[in-house]
């Protein structure tokens, strides 16, 4: 079992939040007070869950990744949303995605390695 700060998942995660912590203070009230902290909380619970998932053994880790896959979904949701009402730029979600996109590819890989 590796350490959890040494996971690449947990290191794209830990980036995510990094950007996050700096973008919501600055987002519009309207948004900021709801959706910025659905997506810091959305976030920490995919940091969570990858520290709970690693110190699961075989199969048991499964069900913690599927939990932090709803997670991954509902904050690539939220922030196409923030780009669409212009709370973000296109460049800020294509950095937003790209991590993204790398933490749903670690975790299905993780799921499927634990669930054959």
């Amino acid at each position: 079992m590796a350490k959890n700060e040494e996971l690449p998942i947990f290191l794209d995660s830990y980036e995510v939040l990094t950007h996050l912590l700096s973008l919501v203070p600055r987002m519009p009230k309207v948004y900021r007070y709801n959706v910025g902290q659905r997506m810091l909380d959305a976030c920490l619970d995919m940091i969570g869950l990858e520290f709970e998932a690693n110190t699961q053994y075989g199969a048991d880790k499964v069900p913690y990744i599927n939990r932090l896959l709803n997670r991954h979904a509902m904050l690539r949701m939220l922030l196409r949303q923030m780009k669409e009402h212009d709370v973000i730029d296109s460049r800020q979600l294509a950095h937003y995605i790209l991590l993204l996109d790398k933490i749903g590819k670690q975790a299905n890989g993780w799921k499927n390695h634990y669930s054959a």
